[in-house]
This record gives C-alpha cells, sequence and structure tokens, in this order.
C-alpha cells in the first residue's frame, strides 16, 4: 500500500511539473562565474594508503542556450577553468599538490523543470592550458609535459534561477581519462563546480490586447432608446411602449393614458 501511495505522489508531482509554466527557455547569452571543488580519483598501481585531497579554482565564462523543444535546450559554455588536486603520500614522499589552468568547454542538454529550475547533464572537455605541481611544499613548477592535454568528463546539474537575468547551480565532473602522462600514478579528474549565472537582456513584456471599442449606439428618433431596443425606430415614444408613442387605440385623438374610453 506504501508503494502505490508513493508511486501515485510520485506521478502527481511529475504531472504538477509538466503542466508549470515555462519561462525563460529562448535564446540567450550570458556570463558565469564561480569555483571548482576538485579532486583526483586515484587507480592503477597507487598505494592503497594514498589520499586525495581538495583543490579549490575559480571557473568562469560564456554560456548560451539554444531551445529545441518548449522544455528543452542545449547549453554549450566556454570557460577558463582552473582544476586539480592534492595527493597525500605520507611523510617520505610529501605530498603532491597540482593545478591545471584549463579551456574548458562543456556540451548539455537542459531541460526545464519549471519556471525557475533547470536539469542539465552532458559531457565537457578540457584542454590543458598549463600545469603547475610541487612535492612536499616546493615551490610550484611547470610540470605541463607530464600530463596529458586533453582531458574529458560526464557531468550533471541543477540551476535555480530565482530572478530572469540571475541564477546559482552546480554540477558534478566526473572524469574519464587516465590525465597522467607514462606514470605509474594513475589519476582522474572528478570535482563540483559552483556557480552564479547572468543572462543579458530584459524580461518581455506580455503582450496585452486592447479592449475592443465599444459598439456604435444609434438612436434615429432621438428619443434616447437604442434603435435595436426600439420598435418604433423613426417615431419618438416611451421606454414602457418600447420606444413607441403613447397609443390612441380608438384613434380619437386622446391617448389612452387621458382617455377613459379608449376602446
Amino acid at each position: 500500500m506504501k508503494r502505490i501511495l508513493l508511486f501515485a505522489a510520485v506521478m502527481a508531482f511529475l504531472h504538477t511539473v509538466a503542466q508549470a509554466q515555462v519561462e525563460g527557455n529562448t535564446p540567450f547569452l550570458g556570463l558565469k562565474a564561480g569555483a571548482n571543488f576538485s579532486s583526483f580519483k586515484l587507480g592503477g598501481d597507487n598505494p592503497k594508503n594514498y589520499k586525495s585531497g581538495t583543490r579549490v579554482g575559480f571557473a568562469g565564462g560564456l554560456f548560451g542556450n539554444i531551445p529545441i523543444a518548449k522544455r528543452w535546450a542545449f547549453q554549450p559554455e566556454v570557460l577558463y577553468s582552473q582544476m586539480g588536486g592534492s595527493v597525500d603520500r605520507g611523510q617520505v614522499l610529501g605530498d603532491l599538490n597540482q593545478r591545471f589552468s584549463n579551456l574548458s568547454v562543456p556540451v548539455m542538454l537542459k531541460y526545464f523543470a519549471g519556471s525557475d529550475i533547470r536539469l542539465l547533464a552532458g559531457a565537457q572537455a578540457d584542454i590543458v592550458l598549463q600545469a603547475k605541481g610541487n612535492t612536499g611544499g616546493d615551490p610550484d613548477k611547470t610540470n605541463t609535459d607530464d600530463f596529458k592535454r586533453d582531458h574529458f568528463a560526464l557531468t550533471a546539474g541543477a540551476e535555480y534561477w530565482p530572478s530572469y537575468n540571475f541564477g546559482i547551480g552546480a554540477r558534478y565532473i566526473y572524469g574519464l581519462n587516465d590525465i597522467t602522462e607514462g606514470a605509474n600514478m594513475s589519476m582522474r579528474n572528478r570535482g563540483v563546480h559552483a556557480y552564479i549565472s547572468y543572462r543579458f537582456g530584459k524580461k518581455p513584456v506580455p503582450y496585452v490586447a486592447p479592449p475592443p471599442p465599444p459598439p456604435v449606439v444609434t438612436d434615429r428618433d432621438n428619443d434616447g432608446i437604442p434603435d435595436t431596443d426600439d420598435k418604433c425606430p423613426d417615431v419618438p415614444g416611451l421606454a414602457k411602449y418600447n420606444g413607441c408613442p403613447i397609443p390612441d387605440t380608438d384613434k380619437d385623438g386622446i391617448n389612452d393614458e387621458n382617455d377613459k374610453c379608449p376602446t
């Protein structure tokens, strides 16, 4: 019974989301800026006692929105992105600290779950512009040649847009390839990209159709009763007689209201 109720609740929620009004799924460009909280996923011949630590770096650039359906769009991005991390290798070898300065190009499919919630999933390619690292706290040294220049990852996340122009979001980045070059240690990128977004343009003003012009009222006999309600539109009359004059049933020249013998 509980499973049936849970299923019904989920279906009701999905129906509500599907019926929600979509706002903002139009072609546009924007800027984003934030931080990468990145680390390395260790594998291969790495000793089991090695531990991966987190490094914080800047990430920001341009993004776009390309609608493909009412609720669907592509979101390509071009970012300057700092990734990296640290590896605790014990007191003998010392910590390894590594930073990458990348040109990142995520391309994601975006679903508008409502006017303020968007879900994203796709792939990301990172081209290493420069790599710097140190061991045991020594000064950083450029070591770009020790790593592959092309890094690839899957990514997924969500955005919340409290206003038309500003949004916040976060997505997880999961590296697909070993980024080391000819080393026994195997490392893959992983991390969380958190950011603030700004879209160019102003919120469109909804079109409101002007009210229709009032109908033209005609009163040919000028008795104050519109011709549409006047049974005698060419002869002035009274409203109580539907626009006609006071009747004179016996045609004696005295109208019925003053005639004691109207017939």
